[in-house]
C-alpha cells in the first residue's frame, strides 16, 4: 500500500456560457419515484445528460480536455404542459403519432441522438450561477457531430443491471438510491396508481432507508 494517496479535485468548474450548442445524449437513467418536498408529491423522473460538442469549451479533468456535459430532469410524463413534452416534441421534429400517444414512447430511443440544446443561466441569492438546459431542439440539416466521446449509458430500474448501474456518475447513483422503489423486490409487491398525465402516484410508498454523505 503506497502513503501517497491521490487528492480528488474539489474544483467547480465555471458555468457555461449561455447560447445554442450542438449535443448528444449520451446518458439517460430512470431515477424512480422521486420526493418533492416542497410539493409534498412523488413522480418518476428521467434525467438525460448531454456533451456539448464545442471544443472552445473543453475543460481539463485529470489532465484530459473533454468535453462539457450538462444535464435535466424531467418527470415521466407527455403531458402537452409538461416539460418533457415540450422538450423531446422539438427535438423529435414531429408530432407524437396516435400509436405513441395512446401506448408509450421509448425515451431510451434517444440516446447517442444529436440535437440542439439551448444553454441559459441563473445565479442564486448565495450568488452561485448554474447553466440550465432551457430547450432542445431538433439539429439542423447539414451539422453532423459523430460519436459522443463519453461512454452511452442507459439505465432503466426494472431492467438494467448493476453493472449499468455503476457505469452512472455517482451523484446520479445517489438520487436513484434515495428513490422510493430504490428497493425493486419492494416496489414490485405493491400497488400503486400513476396518473399519466403528470407522472405522479397516489399511495405511499415505504422510503428506502438511506444515510446521507
Amino acid at each position: 500500500m503506497s502513503l501517497k494517496v491521490k487528492v480528488k479535485s474539489e474544483t467547480e468548474f465555471p458555468p457555461i456560457p449561455e447560447g445554442t450548442y450542438p449535443a448528444i445524449c449520451y446518458t439517460i437513467a430512470d431515477l424512480g419515484q422521486q420526493y418533492n418536498e416542497k410539493f409534498k408529491k412523488s413522480a418518476n423522473k428521467i434525467l438525460f445528460i448531454w456533451e456539448l460538442v464545442d471544443d472552445d469549451l473543453r475543460i481539463d479533468i485529470d489532465g484530459e480536455m473533454k468535453r462539457r456535459a450538462i444535464s435535466k430532469q424531467y418527470t415521466a410524463s407527455f403531458g402537452v404542459k409538461s416539460n418533457m413534452y415540450k422538450d423531446i416534441r422539438p427535438w423529435i421534429g414531429r408530432e407524437f403519432t396516435p400509436e405513441e400517444t395512446e401506448g408509450v414512447f421509448d425515451v431510451g430511443s434517444l440516446i447517442g441522438t444529436a440535437c440542439l440544446l439551448s444553454v441559459s443561466n441563473e445565479t442564486t441569492g448565495e450568488g452561485k450561477t448554474y447553466s440550465n438546459v432551457s430547450a432542445v431542439m431538433q439539429l439542423p440539416k447539414g451539422i453532423k457531430v459523430g460519436k459522443p466521446e463519453n461512454p452511452m449509458v442507459l439505465y432503466d430500474m426494472d431492467e438494467s443491471s448493476n453493472e449499468e448501474l455503476e457505469k452512472l456518475p455517482e451523484w446520479v447513483q445517489k438520487i436513484i438510491q434515495k428513490s422510493k422503489n430504490a428497493d425493486i423486490s419492494n416496489a414490485n409487491s405493491i400497488d400503486v396508481n400513476v396518473d399519466l398525465e403528470t407522472g405522479e402516484i397516489n399511495g405511499d410508498l415505504p422510503f428506502l432507508d438511506m444515510d446521507e454523505e
